[in-house]
Parts: C-alpha cells; sequence; structure tokens
C-alpha cells in the first residue's frame, strides 16, 4: 500500500493527524499499487507492476517474488464482514451495514466470498478505513474504561504508553508486537501527549492508527516460511479463529499460542473443539451457508427473478439459513442430510407461496409429511378385463396403487385415477395414490396384465379437484 502519499488521517486535531500520517507511513506496509491506480491489479498477490507482494510481513520487510514462482507469505485481507465482527468482539464496538459501504463491494468468486484472489485493494479502501477508524475510536463510549482493558497504568510515562500499545497491539495484530512496531505505536503515543492530549486521547490516535495499519487490514504470515516450515503459533490462531469464528482470536486462543499449545494436535483439537461452541461459531457457518447456496445471488436486485418481490427474496434467504443452522447446530446432522430432512423453514409470506397454512409471525419450523400423490393414467382398453394398470414405486407394489380401473371409454383414450373396490367396480376418483417417503429421486413403475391394453401418459398430483385432460397421443 502506497505509505506518505495516501490520505490518512485521524480526526483529532490537525497537529495530530500529521503526526499519525507519519507513524503510518513508518509502519510496515504493503509494497505493491493500488488497484484502480498504475499498475495491473488483475492477478491474484500482485501489487500492479511493481511486481511486489501485496501486502506486508510479520517481520517488517517486504519480500520480493521471484519471477514464474508464488511466494510462501500470505496475506489476506479482512472482509467486510470479517472486519466488523473483528471490531466487535476486540473492540466492543458494533458497526451497521451502512457504515460497511463505505468500503467497496466484494464481488463473488465462483460463488465464494472471501477468496483471497478476489480480495483487491482500491483507492476507495484508503478513505473507508480512515473513515470506519475514526468512527470506531469515536464509538467507544467510555474510552477510560476501554484503556483500563488494556492496562492499569495510565501516567504520561513511556511504561504506561508501552503497556497500552502491546496489549491493544496484540488484540488487533493477531500476534505480539515486534520491537520496531512498539517503537513506532509508542511514539505516536508521545508525540500526541505532547500536544497537551491526555492519556485517552493520546491512546486514541494509537487505536485509529492501528486500524488503518496493514498489520490488522490483512491476515499475514511470515516471508521466509518454506513449503515445508510449519506455521506458528500465533499464524494457527489466527487460521483457526477466522475458520471457526470469522474474526480475531481471543485471549485465551493467544495465551494458548503463546505457550505452544496449538502445536499439539490433541490439545488443539480440544480447544478447536470448545470454540464450536461458542456463540460466534454460528456466524461462520452462515457465511458458509449463504455460499454453499448462493443467497447473495438471490438478492442481487440486478438479476430478475420472476414472481418473486424483494422481501421475498430476503424470507427465502434468511429461512434458508434457519433450516443450514438448524440442521447443524441444532439436530446436529451431517451435510448430506440436508437433502432428505423432512423439516424446512417459512415466514408466512413463504407459507402462502407455497400453498401452506402460516404458523406465528417470524421464520418457523415446518414438518414436512410424507408427498401423498394421486395418480392418473390415461389409456386406450380394447379388452374384457377394466382394471388393467398396477402402480409401483422404487420396486414396490402398494395395494394403493393396485387396480386401476377403466370402467367407462372403451375403445377410447380415457383418463382414470378410480380404483376398483368393493362398493362398486367402477370405483372412486382419486383413490389410487403412492406415498413418497423421503426427498429425491424415485422410480415410479407401471404394470398392465391383461391384453387389449395401452397408456401413454401419467400425471402425479397431490390437487384433489385437478382433472386432466386430452383425447389422444397426439396431445402434448
Amino acid at each position: 500500500m502506497p505509505q506518505a502519499e495516501r490520505s490518512v488521517k485521524i480526526s483529532l486535531g490537525k497537529a495530530v493527524v500529521a503526526i499519525v500520517v507519519g507513524v503510518i507511513a513508518l509502519t510496515p506496509a504493503c509494497s505493491g499499487q493500488l488497484a484502480g491506480d498504475e499498475g495491473d491489479a488483475s492477478t491474484p498477490g500482485r501489487g500492479g507492476s511493481s511486481g511486489q507482494d501485496v501486502g506486508g510481513s510479520a517481520g517488517g520487510q517486504a519480500g520480493a517474488i521471484t519471477a514464474g514462482l508464488p511466494p510462501f507469505a500470505l496475506a489476506r485481507r479482512l472482509t467486510r464482514e470479517q472486519y466488523a465482527y473483528v471490531v466487535k468482539d476486540v473492540l466492543g464496538v458494533s458497526l451497521d451495514p451502512g457504515q460497511l459501504e463505505v468500503l467497496p463491494a466484494e464481488p463473488l468468486l465462483d460463488g465464494w466470498s472471501g477468496l483471497a484472489a478476489n480480495l483487491t485493494v482500491f483507492s476507495a479502501h484508503a478513505e473507508g478505513y480512515f473513515q470506519l477508524a475514526d468512527a470506531i475510536a469515536r464509538g467507544i463510549s467510555n474510552f477510560d474504561a476501554f484503556v483500563a482493558k488494556q492496562t492499569s497504568c495510565t501516567k504520561i510515562t513511556d511504561a504506561c504508553r508501552q503497556a497500552f500499545v502491546k496489549t491493544l497491539g496484540r488484540r488487533l495484530f493477531r500476534r505480539p508486537l515486534e520491537a520496531r512496531e512498539l517503537e513506532i505505536f509508542s511514539a505516536l503515543f508521545a508525540k500526541v501527549n505532547g500536544l497537551g492530549v491526555d492519556f485517552a486521547g493520546a491512546a486514541q490516535a494509537v487505536l485509529s492508527a492501528m486500524l488503518q495499519s496493514p498489520q490488522f487490514l490483512y491476515r499475514i504470515e511470515r516471508e521466509d516460511q518454506t513449503p515445508q516450515a510449519p506455521a506458528s503459533g500465533y499464524e494457527i490462531a489466527s487460521r483457526l479463529s477466522f475458520l471457526l469464528w470469522s474474526s480475531a482470536p481471543s485471549d485465551d486462543l493467544l495465551d494458548a499460542a503463546g505457550k505452544g499449545a496449538l502445536n499439539e494436535g490433541d490439545a488443539l483439537i480440544a480447544l478447536a473443539s470448545k470454540m464450536l461452541l461458542d456463540d460466534k461459531a454460528r456466524r461462520a457457518s452462515e457465511r458458509f451457508a449463504r455460499d454453499f447456496l448462493c443467497l447473495d445471488t438471490l438478492l442481487d436486485p440486478g438479476v430478475e427473478r420472476v414472481g418473486l418481490t424483494a422481501g421475498l427474496r430476503h424470507d427465502l434467504a434468511n429461512a434458508a439459513v434457519a433450516f443450514y443452522q438448524d440442521h447443524v447446530w441444532q439436530q446436529k446432522q451431517p451435510l448430506q442430510n440436508l437433502f432428505t430432512s423432512r423439516k424446512s423453514f417459512f415466514t408466512p409470506a413463504m407459507a402462502g407461496w407455497y400453498g401452506l397454512t402460516p404458523s406465528g409471525t417470524g421464520i418457523a419450523a415446518y414438518e414436512m409429511k410424507n408427498a401423498s400423490a394421486s395418480v392418473w393414467v390415461r389409456a386406450y382398453s380394447t379388452g374384457t378385463e377394466d382394471n388393467g394398470v398396477h402402480v409401483g414405486l422404487d420396486g414396490q407394489w402398494p395395494a394403493s396403487g393396485s387396480k386401476l380401473q377403466f370402467c367407462n371409454g372403451k375403445n377410447a383414450w380415457t383418463w382414470s385415477s378410480a380404483q376398483r373396490d368393493s362398493d362398486g367396480p367402477c370405483g372412486k376418483r382419486n383413490t389410487i395414490f403412492i406415498d413418497v417417503q423421503t426427498p429425491g429421486e424415485h422410480l415410479v413403475e407401471f404394470g398392465m396384465r391383461e391384453d387389449g391394453f395401452e397408456f401413454d401418459k401419467f400425471v402425479l398430483t397431490t390437487d384433489a379437484a385437478y382433472v386432466p385432460m386430452g383425447a389422444g397421443p397426439e396431445e402434448s
């Protein structure tokens, strides 16, 4: 990311603005071009014509990429969604969707969001990150209490400033600060104090600067790794937390990383299992469901959906997420059972759209009963027997599908759904039916036992009032 020439500023007074800009220019930064400026940003992992890696390094140096060889360093920019979750979890500030609109929208890649190759950087990101950093720093209602969570020492001394910077930096950068980083942000703290700003006010400037730093905005891993080198404990903590929580590691997870506990298989599994019990895990699974089911595409106003209003689209998307979350977290069922579940979730509007009786006012669960379908068959009978067609399902021949009766329409194409019974040889309409026990693909079979019978079409319906029409094979 270009450094001093970017308009990265803090709304804490002109003198403070100049200091913060200088500090951000000194921090380890992206060494490539911004997309939308000079250079070609179309190549994933490249920063334009400079041919350097987009991102920085945890060690403070930008590494060159050997031509034709992929870099070992990883630098994934936080998505808007991840940014909001980290700010909420680490700083306690909730951002509404409208605030996040200052950042450019993130398009999907093959239906998936958050893929590193698609998280390019544009000029608008710099201004957007400034606006958000300023809003976040000012959005902490009790900043003195926030400072107290980082350090109990609030004297205007080097020791107290460094204590604040170390704790906050570890949480935002997802690892301990390096000596150079500690020096830079402590210097910012001291310079703002030198302008007559108190401890909390200077701490606010440090927070704003950290929120605009590549170390926060990117999930950066070491550049000096070989393919065989294991990830560090802090890198594992970051990978694990963004996988399971879509957010930064907790203090406990960072503590475990510092003790080397994440490099032990059993301990790592136990910790991951504990993380899945946290409500934050629901957020990551919701994002997976939205990508897996292409729900963001459903909500795209630029794609016409005949018969679906904008409100109904949102209902469909939210109900699909509710179904997935219930299936995974409450029912604890494997993914493949999604396709055979007998439960679904609808809003009242959806229920009416599907012809169901609405239940409640919000998203509610509906148990799907076995589908009982009446069978209509069109046949041409010239024989003496009337009950010439039998209906089966998946190799079974239930009594409800036997003896489909054709009393009328001899020597003509005739529709019937009547089963011969003891009340009369002609039977009653809609008495031939099959019960479908599970969703999916099924085989409907027919048997004709008597001579003089032909049949060319059949219809399955759950509408008791339905009567098919058509007088012959030429009718379609």
